[in-house]
């Protein structure tokens, strides 16, 4: 029985076939990983070569060896793929600073058995193995990151969180005052993060337990088409695959059949759900996928969400406040983040003023929730 990890288990929950190819069978005409699953293997060992960097000289960040890092396209990666994330990680390098080096690991690779005892990466015992991106030790917190390169905002991988909160805690031990699980999505500027408890890591080896009970049962590994299959390893071999996707002519496997498939969705009342999946997944990866003046792909949204209503509400009609009257703001229409823009446009503010305005507004009453969503849209020139 192979060890687990979040997303060996994210894997088999999404096509247990997918999971069964990777992982249990030994087959010699593996389909090869796609070329731009390297731009996120490769941001992470530029991250991990900096920050052993910063680590071994103690310096909360160094520009000049970021560039050197960067400075040399490796062999066998294509120009446009180095040239992208070249760029994510001089921005992400400018902008990260190491609050305290000593006490910061990188690229932790953790491997235990099934009694919680740390064994050999590649150890028959190995019944849990993970690799964190970084773990940081900073005022009695631990802050574990997890570099996101793709250009979808997903949920927060929860399993994730508290499967690495427990290896770290096997492996050093120790109270900690709070411990952030953080995600750090690379193309968006945006971070989300979770709290993680003692009681939510701690159930983590009953939970690998039964998932292994599981697979060690299975003699049948049954298949799920998805839009996800665009990227699957085991696609080549998947019956299913084939018999509904393929002959629906619904495959990508290039931009040219990317772009035949869009046109062919959305420029027809042939409106299929499992090709929008498709190419939606592929535009994930890809970027918008174009032809003409159209284009579907992600889009980054920004939700406000206010902490409460009503304290919203005096805010804005107190003195001590904004000191707007309720005819004013009824000609918002609504309290959504546009809708407050608005009433200020009302006013007469304009440009940096009123963004200046809303971001003041929004710190003192509310949040900002970015997420992405995939559209089919014009072109913006």
């Amino acid at each position: 029985m192979r060890a687990l990890s979040p997303s060996g288990v994210n894997l088999l929950q999404t096509c247990e076939f997918a999971y069964d190819y990777r992982y249990n069978q030994e087959s010699t005409s593996k389909q090869m990983t796609p070329d731009y699953y390297a731009g996120g293997r490769l941001f992470h060992r530029w991250a991990d070569t900096y920050g052993k960097h910063l680590i071994t000289t103690d310096r909360p960040f160094d520009q000049e060896q970021a560039e050197i890092i960067a400075g040399t396209m490796p062999e066998g990666v294509p120009l446009d793929l180095y040239e992208d994330i070249q760029q994510r990680f001089l921005w992400w390098a400018k902008d990260t600073t190491f609050r305290n080096p000593a006490q910061t690991r990188t690229e932790m690779k953790l491997a235990f058995d099934a009694n919680g005892n740390e064994v050999e990466w590649d150890s028959p015992a190995a019944a849990i193995r993970m690799i964190i991106d970084k773990v940081e030790f900073i005022d009695g917190e631990l802050l574990i990151t997890d570099y996101k390169t793709g250009r979808q905002i997903k949920p927060i991988n929860e399993l994730a969180g508290k499967t690495y909160t427990y290896g770290v805690y096997l492996k050093v031990g120790g109270k900690f005052t709070k411990i952030r699980y953080i995600e750090e999505y690379l193309r968006h500027n945006y971070t989300q993060e979770l709290e993680i408890t003692e009681e939510d890591f701690k159930a983590i080896p009953k939970f690998y337990a039964g998932i292994a009970k599981k697979i060690e049962a299975k003699t049948e590994w049954g298949t799920r088409v998805s839009g996800k299959c665009v990227d699957c390893e085991a696609a080549h071999v998947c019956a299913a695959y084939k018999a509904e996707v393929e002959a629906n002519d619904l495959a990508i496997n290039n931009d040219d059949e990317a772009v035949a498939l869009a046109q062919k969705i959305f420029t027809s009342l042939d409106r299929l759900g499992k090709g929008k999946e498709m190419l939606k997944a592929y535009s994930d990866v890809h970027g918008a996928i174009r032809f003409g003046d159209q284009e579907f792909g992600p889009v980054q949204k920004n939700k406000v969400i206010w902490t409460d209503l009503g304290d919203l509400l005096i805010y804005l009609t107190d003195n001590n406040g904004e000191a707007l009257d309720l005819n004013q703001i009824s000609k918002g229409l609504s309290l959504t983040g546009p809708g407050l823009a608005k009433i200020f446009m009302k006013t007469g503010l304009k440009g940096d003023d009123l963004e200046t305005k809303m971001m003041g507004i929004i710190g003192v009453q509310g949040t900002v929730k970015t997420s992405t969503s995939f559209t089919f849209h014009k072109v913006k020139t």
